[in-house]
Formats: C-alpha cells, structure tokens, sequence
C-alpha cells in the first residue's frame, strides 16, 4: 500500500512545484499568504490550491502508515 501513499505525495509535490515554483518548505510557506486566493480549476471543481495540496499530503500519509482501510 505504499505505493498508493508515494503516488499523493508525488501528486503534492507536483501541486507545489506547479504554483510555487519550489518544493522547499521555507519559500512555500512565505508564498502561501499569496496563494491563498488563487484556485485549481479541474472543470466540474474548483479548489483551492493550498486545499489540494494539503489534501494530498494527507492521503499520501494515509497511504504510507496504511490506515484507514489501505492497510492488508
């Protein structure tokens, strides 16, 4: 079940380096204040980026401590 909690952190790290241009944690929290406004707009839904990313993190910890039904 690892592999579905390195696919979501792989998916969040996309995220951040997709609007913040980095994945280091000192600029992406200076540059959340920025972006905190702006939106991914998958047609049917719209998130905020901040919003996806966390998510994101959060299913990819899911998925690598392999709780919450991911676990065999």
């Amino acid at each position: 079940m690892n592999r579905i909690g390195d696919f979501f952190i792989v998916g969040a790290l996309i995220v951040f380096f997709k609007y913040f241009k980095s994945t280091d944690v000192s600029v992406i929290l200076a540059l959340s204040d920025y972006f905190k406004d702006v939106y991914f707009d998958s047609g049917f839904c719209k998130i905020s980026v901040i919003d996806l990313a966390s998510f994101f993190i959060f299913l990819g910890a899911v998925g690598k401590s392999a709780q919450l039904g991911l676990h065999t």
